[in-house]
Formats: C-alpha cells, sequence, structure tokens
C-alpha cells in the first residue's frame, strides 16, 4: 500500500483560533511582552458561554473547564497568540495532549463542545481573522502596541533632554506641558506611521483586491491612517509638527 493511501480521505485538521483572546486574555501589560509565561483569566462566572459549559450534556463539565485553560495556556505560546497552530500546523487534540500531559480524548471532546455556537470560545480560523491575528501579533512588545499615555511617556522620557534643548525649560528646569504633549503627539505618530507602513508592505492594501482578500489589515490601515491625520492637525496647532 502506497503512503498516499494511508492518509487517503483523512479530514485535514481544523485550525482554532480564540475570538475573544485580544480583548480578554491580552492586557497592556502583556502586549508589551514577546514571550508570555502567564495569561489573563476572567474569574466572572455569570457569561452564557460558562454557564452553558458547566451543564452541557457530556457530563465532563469540570474536565472541559480545565481542558480550557489549558488550551487557552497553550495558545498564549503559539507563533501567533491565540490561534492554535504551531510551526507544523493546525494543533489537534493529540498535539495538545503532548503539550499539556492531559488525556487525548478529553481534548478531543474539548476542541468539539468549545466551538459549539452556544459556546463559541473556540471557532474554525477564517483568512481574514488570521490577517488580524497576525496584524495584532506584530505589535507585541513594540511601541506601537502600548497605550497612548504610556507610549507618550516613554517616548518623553526617552528624549528628555533633547526636548528641553529644543523647546525650552520652564523655570523649574523642567519641560514645559505643552513641549511634553507635542513629545507624546510625535512620538505616537511616528508609531502609527511604522504600523502603517508594515502593514502595507505585507498585505499591499494599496490593491483593490488585497483590500476585500485582507479586509481587517484595510481596516486597521484606514483607522491607522485617519489617527495619523488627526495628529498631523493637532501638531499643526500647536506647532510641533517636525
Amino acid at each position: 500500500m502506497a503512503i498516499g493511501d494511508i492518509f487517503k480521505g483523512e479530514k485535514r485538521p481544523v485550525s482554532y483560533f480564540i475570538p475573544a483572546w485580544w480583548t480578554t486574555f491580552e492586557k497592556a501589560q502583556s502586549r508589551r511582552a514577546r514571550t508570555l509565561s502567564y495569561i489573563c483569566t476572567p474569574n466572572k462566572h455569570d457569561g452564557k458561554g460558562y454557564r452553558r459549559l458547566i451543564r452541557h450534556p457530556s457530563n465532563q463539565n469540570c474536565e472541559l473547564f480545565g481542558a480550557w485553560n489549558l488550551i487557552a495556556q497553550v495558545a498564549s505560546k503559539c507563533p501567533v497568540r491565540g490561534i492554535l497552530e504551531d510551526a507544523d500546523g493546525p494543533l489537534t487534540a493529540t498535539d495538545l495532549s503532548d503539550k499539556t500531559g492531559y488525556p487525548v480524548g478529553l481534548f478531543a471532546t474539548a476542541l468539539k463542545v468549545l466551538s459549539e455556537p452556544e459556546i463559541a470560545w473556540l471557532q474554525e480560523l477564517t483568512p481574514a481573522v488570521r490577517a488580524d491575528y497576525e496584524a495584532k501579533q506584530s505589535g507585541v512588545g513594540a511601541e506601537s502596541e502600548a497605550a497612548p499615555g504610556q507610549l507618550g511617556a516613554q517616548c518623553a522620557k526617552g528624549r528628555e533632554g533633547k526636548e528641553r534643548e529644543r523647546k525650552g525649560e520652564s523655570a523649574r528646569g523642567r519641560a514645559t506641558p505643552g513641549a511634553a504633549r507635542i513629545v507624546q503627539m510625535d512620538c505616537l505618530r511616528k508609531a502609527k506611521e511604522r504600523e502603517a507602513k508594515r502593514i502595507l508592505n505585507k498585505y499591499r492594501v494599496d490593491l483593490p483586491e488585497n483590500r476585500a482578500k485582507y479586509p481587517s489589515a484595510w481596516d486597521k490601515y484606514k483607522a491607522l491612517q485617519e489617527g495619523i491625520k488627526a495628529l498631523n492637525s493637532g501638531l499643526a496647532g500647536i506647532g510641533g509638527i517636525a
């Protein structure tokens, strides 16, 4: 029997992702880390998905909730966080078992139950979601993923001496509030420009056919351009265009 015949008719493994990854399992601190040794886990027990899971007819409610937490932990270490894939492709129940030591059968049931529409803690990956998650992942550990206030503070701190020289100091020897605001806005603008350039180079959303192919990347690019435009207007209004 040829090797190809062994796998003939075998179903291709499904790629799953966690829909709430970037809104629930990532916070400002985790987004600054390129690798994670922890995840942020919700502590509420009144959500519809949770309630439906604990009364699921599988009679493995506690085991499934444990498997869910293991899946989320594994997802935090995947190349694109929140997408259950590694360098070899989609993670199967066997892969999850190998990574965590828990039974294959439990993960097989968990993948099925957690992706049911009534729970939807897992969903099948689509090209649009992949593009969106890859775009978010590209900013992990970079300035562009920091919150605006933190970003401004980081930039202001790193350029404090130079900006004092350029914009002048107050009577107490500190940068004036107006100068500090210019530094923050200018730094944020440059971060947005870098991210917009990265998306343009990777997804070529300047081409109409790619806008339809990567709608999330196109939406993010447009939002970045609007942000850059607003920052430019603000800087022009206070005389801070560089």
